[in-house]
């Protein structure tokens, strides 16, 4: 009787203490709605009735919300997105013009774990920042400040109760081999989560692009195929439901089926502000991009205004010729029959080499007859994983050969060139007249902002502010994702049995 009598003012300050951690939880959803990052009815919504609450952080433009939209809509889940968190502010307004409410924009590593904990979401998607991981980068990996949020956000799962049924994080290629990742698979560990990591790219889906990726998915029950040795990685996409089958080889679609068309041009927002003239883009702009802009709005040189052709081509951004020769040798030059084309950075527009794929709008004839000749009947290549080789390029060498061979073979058509007159790269030669008019013929351009998002698998629904210029555009969607890949692994990831998440 004593022991019963001393255990209910136990029992009393355990509920009062669950009372006060509910109320604090409770407290921390409100503030952050008001304050924007938790979604209008996150505050009132208990997650009952078999919704999937999910959670973005680093959530960008909202890729990973288009995705997760996407694979529920497969598997038959209802979902909701109850909060997203970033700290660009460009890339919340884009986000809220899309999904009419604004990501919360402070940094994850001052979320608290109440927060946390009162948005009940099971799902966790994230992007943390690249740059402390990307090949032409410092490497800074842990010592670098972008990754401070992330460890913070790791630090505080073991402290949830419970902590998210399912995590999926991407990144860039090299992620795998950090510092940070070894961090990341070690509080996986300790919460118990079953983990399954790849590099995939969209070609792999028949998609014209390739950007191969990271991908890590953590689940609170076993996933549906075999978890392979830690730090094997995974090449093939996975089937929903499979027990270790991948999805089957399909045939990669031209870059013409994810052109814009005129009508998308016309509906496309007009009098944005284009940035500064294209004249040598191998050169960096000093100041912020705000500054840049500030100043490139005043100009008077035509660079910015409205589009008057509702023609994609027309409207575009295109590099001079000076630009052209000068880089001529290190472009990516494709065409609208080519079925890859390289991935955009957020640099694309600002930098002429190595920032993503150019198009030549009229490739001469002589080069059409050619691929004509070599895909009688429209055929056209299978698509296929990218090896996960050592190395600053993830490519097979024969794929790297392959798609090198095929912008050389364009560019000789529009410039050929006599044995031994290849100029060097970075050289500022002058243009005869010859060449002047081949350059002019072939009208090459930078893919539009439309159609980057076309090849991200964006929905036709997506759409900028006309606030935001096309250089804004172009870095927002650089730092994006694939959302064809993610929906794929998605759909996986959701397709583990619950029952062990409790």
């Amino acid at each position: 009787a004593t022991g019963e009598a001393r255990r209910q003012p136990e029992a009393a300050r355990g509920m009062a203490a669950a009372a006060t951690s509910a109320a604090a939880a409770a407290a921390a959803v409100a503030a952050a709605s008001e304050d924007g990052g938790l979604a209008p009815q996150a505050a009132d919504d208990d997650g009952g009735g078999g919704v999937l609450r999910a959670l973005e952080f680093f959530s960008g433009v909202g890729g990973f919300h288009y995705a997760l939209a996407r694979a529920a809509a497969a598997l038959g889940q209802r979902y909701e997105v109850v909060g997203a968190y970033d700290l660009n502010n460009n890339a919340n307004h884009v986000y809220q013009h899309n999904f009419r409410w604004r990501p919360r924009a402070n940094n994850v590593e001052h979320v608290s774990v109440e927060e946390l904990q009162g948005a009940g979401a099971q799902l966790w998607m994230m992007s943390p920042p690249c740059q402390p991981f990307t090949r032409n980068g410092k490497h800074g990996d842990t010592r670098d400040g972008r990754t401070a949020g992330f460890m913070a956000l790791l630090a505080k799962l073991p402290r949830l109760a419970p902590p998210p049924r399912y995590i999926m994080i991407e990144n860039v290629v090299g992620f795998e081999s950090s510092q940070t990742r070894e961090e990341l698979m070690a509080r996986l560990q300790q919460c118990e989560y079953y983990v399954q990591e790849f590099v995939l790219s969209p070609t792999q889906l028949g998609v014209p692009y390739s950007r191969p990726r990271y991908y890590l998915l953590a689940s609170a029950a076993p996933l549906p195929a075999p978890t392979a040795a830690r730090g094997v990685l995974r090449r093939e996409v996975p089937l929903h439901g499979s027990a270790g089958g991948a999805a089957p080889a399909t045939l990669c679609a031209t870059i013409s089926e994810y052109l814009e068309t005129v009508s998308e041009a016309e509906t496309a927002p007009q009098g944005m502000p284009e940035g500064p003239p294209c004249a040598d883009l191998d050169e960096r702009s000093d100041g912020s991009d705000g500054e840049r802009q500030a100043r490139s709005a005043g100009r008077g040189d035509g660079a910015g205004g409205a589009d008057t052709s509702s023609s994609p081509a027309a409207s575009s951004v295109r590099p001079t010729q000076a630009a052209l020769l000068k880089w001529w040798r290190a472009l990516d030059l494709v065409c609208a029959s080519d079925t890859r084309c390289c991935c955009f950075t957020k640099s694309y527009s600002r930098y002429l080499k190595g920032a993503g794929s150019l198009l030549c709008d009229r490739p001469p004839a002589s080069f059409r007859r050619s691929v004509a000749n070599e895909r009688p009947h429209g055929q056209r290549p299978q698509a296929c994983p990218p090896p996960l080789e050592k190395g600053l390029d993830c490519r097979d060498p024969a794929e790297r050969s392959a798609e090198q061979h095929a912008s050389g073979r364009l560019k000789r058509a529009i410039l050929p060139l006599e044995p031994g007159a290849e100029r060097a790269v970075g050289s500022r030669p002058s243009a005869t007249e010859e060449e002047e008019t081949r350059l002019s013929l072939a009208s090459i351009r930078y893919f539009t902002p439309r159609e980057v998002a076309n090849l991200h698998a964006f929905p036709k629904s997506f759409s900028f502010p006309s606030d935001v210029s096309k250089r804004q555009r172009y870095a927002l969607l650089g730092n994006s994702l694939s959302v064809d890949v993610v929906a794929c692994l998605l759909q996986y990831l959701l397709s583990a049995p619950p029952a062990a998440a409790s």
